[in-house]
């Protein structure tokens, strides 16, 4: 866009929401987190995770998955930081596993932590060539391992292991696909003493939404944080087999 372009519609904003709320709205927008812009973390470790990927654009051959599936859109590094340093584990016991990992950036963060072992699952084909050459060069000084798994499927054929594991979903797909891979963690955990661990990030009016879907499934919220930015809210889940034998949900509304 131009500078009188941009001139153009600040002339026009100031006279049709005045100078205050434009003012506030270019501030605003000057203080969001723009994930296309994030290109620190990749110009730091020579690897390729900022871009936004279009769902038309995700190289996906079930059409059923596509319909489905979200755009690519990386997390911020900072988050994603904090979130799994409070998960209060011991992170040598727990595998984890990224559902719709993308491009990997996830998987790198989880290394600094010294998880068991790593693996990202991804259905589109393009994300996954990408994702393996990310994980291939990514070297940090607090890397506690640079073994990755990549499978490229669709999350709902993916085999669960019932070892203690920490499950990653930043959306990546719609309720019904959700439904079935919460059903096939449920499954893979019923009869096991292991813990399953589900981290969800989502947006501030979308997670809240989901809520019940986890009560249905047998997990049991431990915590839910909200940040200043409506894009990034999160919660973090236990499968706990006492409250799906008592037939309970969890439907609170948010905390």
């Amino acid at each position: 866009m131009s500078l009188k372009d941009k001139a153009k519609i600040f002339g026009t904003s100031c006279r049709a929401l005045g100078i205050w709320e434009t003012s506030r709205a270019i501030l605003a927008d000057l203080l969001t987190y723009k994930p296309r812009k994030d290109r620190a973390f990749d110009r730091r470790y020579g690897t390729d995770t900022a871009s936004v990927v279009m769902q038309e654009d995700l190289d996906i051959s079930d059409a059923e998955a596509k319909k489905s599936a979200v755009l690519y859109v990386s997390a911020p590094i900072g988050l994603e930081r904090y979130i799994l340093g409070k998960l209060d584990i011991d992170y040598r016991e727990y595998d984890f596993v990224d559902i719709g990992c993308g491009k990997g950036r996830v998987l790198m963060i989880a290394s600094d932590f010294a998880f068991r072992s790593i693996s990202g699952v991804e259905i589109s084909r393009n994300l996954c060539e990408i994702a393996r050459k990310n994980l291939k060069h990514y070297r940090s000084p607090n890397q506690r391992s640079s073994m990755f798994e990549i499978h490229c499927m669709d999350a709902r054929d993916f085999p669960i292991r019932s070892g203690n594991t920490v499950f990653h979903f930043y959306h990546p797909f719609d309720r019904e696909i959700l439904s079935t891979v919460f059903g096939n963690i449920r499954s893979a955990f019923q009869n096991s003493d292991e813990r399953a661990l589900i981290v969800y990030i989502w947006t501030a009016w979308g997670l809240p939404t989901l809520f019940p879907l986890f009560g249905k499934f047998g997990f049991k919220r431990v915590r839910y944080e909200q940040t200043a930015s409506w894009r990034y809210h999160f919660a973090i889940y236990t499968f706990d087999r006492k409250l799906l034998l008592e037939g309970a949900g969890d439907s609170r509304k948010a905390d």
